[in-house]
């Protein structure tokens, strides 16, 4: 993971990374580009969650961590930490979604899934992980959408 780091401890290569906001077409900041507003984050902000908010990585290095935790016999340790379930389940109807260390666990199909979302404002990262076929999907964003409702950015 050579592109990972943790921002308020290390360097990051060209500098913190810049988040937008979008605002709407009819935003009267006047930075504002086709109603996105850029923002630069204090350095306090993106730090201030630790490993929780702190990383700055790409999709590229999320995936390889995520494929080495779930594909290799060395960190069986760690996956079986990540994926041991809460005592207290979240129930969504008849869906059933296992809290794990930091990932969430479910079955889709038949299936296992294991997934993983956080954000700190405006930035978000997501993976979620098919361990029966290998697939993995990872989603980083800069943006939120506070033109419709700010509560709700993601």
């Amino acid at each position: 993971m050579n592109a990972t780091y943790r921002a308020g401890r290390e360097a990051i290569p060209g500098g913190i990374p810049g988040d937008y906001e979008y605002a709407g077409p009819n935003s009267l900041a006047p930075t504002s580009v086709d109603g996105h507003v850029p923002k630069t984050p204090e350095i306090s902000v993106i730090s201030a969650e630790w490993a929780s908010g702190a990383l700055v990585s790409t999709p590229k290095d999320i995936l390889q961590f995520v494929q080495a935790i779930f594909n290799s016999s060395q960190y069986s340790g760690v996956r079986a930490e990540l994926t041991k379930v809460a005592a207290h389940p979240a129930q969504d109807g008849e869906n059933i979604i296992n809290s794990g260390a930091g990932v969430f666990v479910w079955d889709e199909d038949g299936e296992q899934v294991v997934g993983q979302f956080g954000f700190i404002y405006p930035f978000s990262a997501q993976f979620i992980y098919w361990p029966a076929s290998k697939t993995a999907i990872e989603v980083i964003a800069n943006e939120v959408d506070s033109s419709s409702n700010p509560n709700f950015n993601f």
